[in-house]
């Protein structure tokens, strides 16, 4: 299957560890390039989408986004935000059938469950799995699909600002460092040890987040306006 998807383009502009770029689809931002499809839509997918749509200077993906029935009321929200820009599929098969890129984000545990009844085109598509816990090989197992055309990435909330980098790997980390490098910057890891050691600090976000929630709190309780504090507190570096 690999050798079938020797096609000009791939990702690039990524920071990378260790690894070379693949070949792949042309780009989504260029005309008549891939169409990106998104099969669960959940908190991190929704701030992916968001985030794809609102790039700064209004560069959006040339075709719709495709979103699957998998968390109806935000799929429907986001094609509500971002009409013409995104549709919702009746059916994840659906998705499959419009896309050339697919994001799946549903739970580890529910991967196989999902995705294993679904009609992957190995002449077609090229995965990027936010599945917690579950590996690009296992993803492509699970799939039927070569390793070559899987990546695995960790994108956190602040994607939707453009505000975060985002973790990838696996061996099409480089091509799908093209979604991430829009959204605040792609990190592409080679090495699975370091990658589980980078995995490791997004596990603080939820504590340093609360943190600024807690100093905005107290700044507003002093009597600083919330809209200066928020720029204070919440302006990166």
């Amino acid at each position: 299957a690999g050798a079938a998807r020797a096609r000009a383009g791939g990702g690039g502009g990524a920071r990378r560890l260790g690894m070379s770029a693949p070949p792949g689809p042309s780009s989504p931002w260029a005309e008549g390039g891939p169409t990106i499809g998104f099969i669960g839509v959940g908190t991190i997918n929704a701030a992916v989408i968001r985030g794809l749509l609102t790039v700064p200077g209004g560069e959006v993906p040339t075709s719709p986004l495709v979103l699957s029935p998998r968390g109806a009321e935000k799929a429907a929200a986001l094609a509500a935000e971002f009409p013409g820009r995104v549709s919702v599929a009746g059916a994840n098969q659906e998705v499959l059938d419009a896309c050339d890129w697919v994001v799946i984000a549903v739970l580890g545990a529910k991967a196989r469950e999902i995705l294993s009844p679904l009609e992957f085109d190995e002449e077609k598509h090229y995965v990027v799995s936010l599945c917690a816990g579950v590996g690009a090989d296992e993803v492509a197992d699970i799939c039927g699909l070569d390793p070559s055309v899987v990546a695995v990435a960790i994108p956190l909330p602040p994607v939707a600002d453009h505000a975060c980098p985002t973790l990838v790997s696996g061996a099409y980390a480089l091509g799908a460092a093209a979604i991430f490098k829009k959204l605040g910057g792609a990190v592409c890891v080679d090495n699975p040890d370091e990658m589980t050691k980078l995995i490791a600090i997004t596990c603080v976000m939820g504590d340093f987040y609360a943190r600024l929630e807690a100093l905005h709190a107290w700044l507003v309780e002093g009597g600083v306006a919330p809209q200066t504090a928020t720029d204070y507190v919440g302006r990166p570096a």
